[in-house]
């Protein structure tokens, strides 16, 4: 994935190491700080899509722990996991549903 080669993208990255830091595009967060730095982030911008790249090594459930917070801190959140043969694309996409989704009832 080579950034420019898919035109103005502005995906959000996150790289969860084996030592159990936190990069938002390649800035280390602070675990606690990880759910209110995507809020900062997404909160003007209508494509909300989040690629997750975590250490191999990692337990699934602490890289799923991470995808909670960032699913429960952004509403309408894409997450895509970037794996070894994903990053061998030259671009990146997540279908979006054809129709919106019905809303649920209060």
């Amino acid at each position: 994935m080579k950034p420019g080669a898919c035109g103005d993208w502005r995906g959000t990255l996150v790289l969860l190491s084996k030592q159990g830091s936190i990069q938002i595009n390649q800035q280390t967060i602070a675990t606690n700080a990880f759910p209110s730095e995507l809020q900062q982030i997404y909160r003007s911008r209508t494509e909300r899509v989040l690629w997750v790249k975590a250490d191999p090594q990692l337990d699934a459930q602490e890289v799923l722990t991470v995808i909670d917070h960032a699913n429960s801190a952004v509403p309408d959140l894409q997450i895509g996991l970037l794996t070894p043969t994903a990053e061998k694309e030259p671009c990146l996409a997540i279908p979006f549903p054809r129709r919106p989704l019905p809303l649920p009832e209060k």
